[in-house]
């Protein structure tokens, strides 16, 4: 008798548990989110044959703020010295990204894929530089090309999350993201109780 009674509490604790949960409402998290702005990516396409790295060139004052003297930490990534073409580079206000604007983590080797991780997670290419400049460089830091001045200005409520660059044409092509507001989808949406 108490094996009957125990089934019967069990049942109906499920049942009551079932419409509970048929009550809350469905949520759905989206885990396939964008890059945050801060992530910059650079395709290269056709380098010139003794080519090891690329780095962007932005206009930068060595006055303010964002200016850094050199970067160690993407100067032993790469092997490429204070002293190199590219570390020395200033022209027209032009300079390196990913050796003298502060805090820039860099992941600068062809063939892979071409990273710029700005120093703070809002802070997207575009807000640095609206026209940029592209690097070809040997593994020493010597310059082999520099692209003409590339405009990266997003439409709005977008941002500057990629460029695309052909050495050989001067072909370039940027592409931009929607600023991610996150990915919970309303309650209800998929026909439970709404909200």
């Amino acid at each position: 008798m108490r094996a009957v009674f125990a089934k019967k509490a069990l049942a109906l604790a499920l049942a009551a548990v079932a419409a509970l949960l048929l009550r809350v409402p469905p949520m759905i998290v989206n885990a396939n989110a964008p890059a945050p702005p801060s992530y910059f990516y650079v395709l290269v396409q056709n380098p010139p044959g003794t080519a090891r790295y690329a780095d962007i060139l932005v206009k930068l004052d060595p006055q303010s703020e964002a200016y850094a003297e050199f970067n160690e930490d993407n100067g032993r990534k790469t092997g490429i010295t204070a002293e190199s073409e590219i570390a020395k580079y200033d022209e027209d206000g032009y300079m390196s990204l990913a050796f003298h604007y502060g805090g820039v983590n860099a992941n600068m080797q062809i063939g892979t894929a071409l990273t710029f991780i700005m120093n703070s997670s809002n802070l997207s290419v575009d807000k640095v530089t609206s026209l940029l400049k592209v690097a070809v460089i040997d593994g020493e830091g010597n310059i082999l090309h520099i692209s003409d001045a590339i405009d990266v200005t997003p439409p709005q409520n977008k941002y500057t999350v990629r460029l695309d660059y052909d050495a050989a044409d001067g072909r370039a092509e940027a592409q931009y993201s929607d600023y991610y507001t996150g990915g919970l989808i309303r309650p209800g949406c998929f026909g439970g109780a709404s909200a």
